[in-house]
């Protein structure tokens, strides 16, 4: 009886130890709409689009990794294609945020850079029916890539708001608008940060749909609203989403960008002027 009762309970133990291995490589590696997931540090990360899109390894630091002192902004090499407060808007960032080095990406480097860098998301890339859709996943893939702070051409620096970016986490600027809770007009970012990989997730399966929901704003709310809180920092709207409604914009000037009310409202960092160029 007791060498039955031995056998027995090591029976017993060894299917519990088998069956904790088989549970712990499951929660380890884990499909998620689609996509290979690891578990590490208790976050689901998204490692299969990496290999699907020949990536470059997130950063194994980014819980604390801070956003670099870079500023970029993307517009068109031909400066008659602006619209009139984009170089007001774009001197008052160099001005308020000197302390960046400055980075004007126009419609060749958007190409080269995904052609170069990311050439397996090329044939999405090249596929996407409007150009405005390019431009959109290009600023992801270039926070990816080198992190920094990305702003639309129309947003204009009211004061700098560094304080504001939290190490090791996203900060995108909360929408004014009731139909979307994010913009992706201001997003700052530290290099390789994994948030990135659920962006890249949801690029794929959607480039066909229209443009808010492809690229743009609806594709950062349904990824913000499944990545882990603790990548994640919300800049409050009423700080860097305070809009000047394209109307409004065609008849401001450059005296009252800077001079009209903000420098009065100490919690303004950011004013998105909506000149919607996008849409033309």
């Amino acid at each position: 009886m007791t060498w039955l009762w031995f056998w027995t309970t090591l029976g017993i133990a060894t299917l519990v130890l088998l069956a904790l291995l088989v549970y712990a490589h499951t929660s380890a590696r884990s499909t998620h709409r689609g996509y290979e997931h690891f578990e590490e540090g208790g976050l689901a990360v998204p490692t299969g689009i990496m290999a699907e899109l020949g990536l470059e390894p997130y950063s194994k630091t980014w819980q604390t990794d801070s956003v670099p002192m870079l500023l970029h902004q993307t517009a068109p090499s031909d400066k008659s294609k602006w619209h009139k407060l984009w170089k007001p808007c774009q001197e008052s960032w160099i001005k308020k945020c000197s302390h960046y080095a400055y980075c004007l990406w126009n419609d060749e480097d958007v190409v080269d850079l995904i052609k170069k860098r990311y050439p397996k998301f090329v044939p999405t890339f090249q596929a996407y029916d409007v150009n405005i859709k390019r431009v959109d996943a290009f600023r992801y893939f270039l926070l990816y890539e080198y992190g920094g702070v990305y702003v639309d051409m129309d947003y204009e620096c009211v004061r700098n708001f560094d304080h504001t970016l939290v190490k090791g986490k996203v900060s995108i600027a909360e929408s004014m608008f009731a139909h979307e809770k994010y913009q992706n007009a201001l997003m700052a970012s530290p290099a390789r940060h994994p948030f990135w990989l659920y962006v890249f997730e949801a690029l794929l399966k959607r480039p066909g749909e229209a443009v808010v929901v492809a690229t743009g704003p609806k594709l950062i709310d349904d990824v913000v609203a499944n990545v882990p809180p603790d990548m994640f920092n919300p800049l409050p709207k009423e700080g860097f989403a305070v809009v000047e409604p394209f109307e409004s914009s065609h008849s401001t000037s450059r005296e009252d960008l800077q001079e009209k009310k903000w420098d009065d409202h100490p919690k303004v960092y950011a004013v998105h002027h909506c000149t919607a160029s996008w849409i033309q």
